[in-house]
């Protein structure tokens, strides 16, 4: 991110890694809330071959809600 965020204004990254530690997704965004990188979360639940089981955050339970909405409350914090 450090690379990103003054060129196009980055405050946030939310990126999402497999258990080999492949990155899936990433997405850079101005804060850490979660409408700002719902839609990336809404894809990538939305695919069949990705079935996270646990949500890791530094901010944890923050957010809880939005989590338990975006994953039908099957994803564990």
């Amino acid at each position: 991110m450090k690379n990103y965020q003054k060129r196009i204004g980055a405050k946030a990254q939310w990126d999402v890694a497999t258990e080999s530690g492949e990155i899936v997704c990433a997405v850079m965004a101005p804060t850490r809330q979660g409408k700002h990188f719902s839609h990336a979360a809404r894809a990538l639940l939305s695919r069949h071959w990705f079935t996270p089981r646990v949500m890791y955050s530094d901010t944890w339970p923050n957010q809880l809600e939005f989590w338990n909405q975006v994953s039908d409350g099957t994803v564990e914090g």
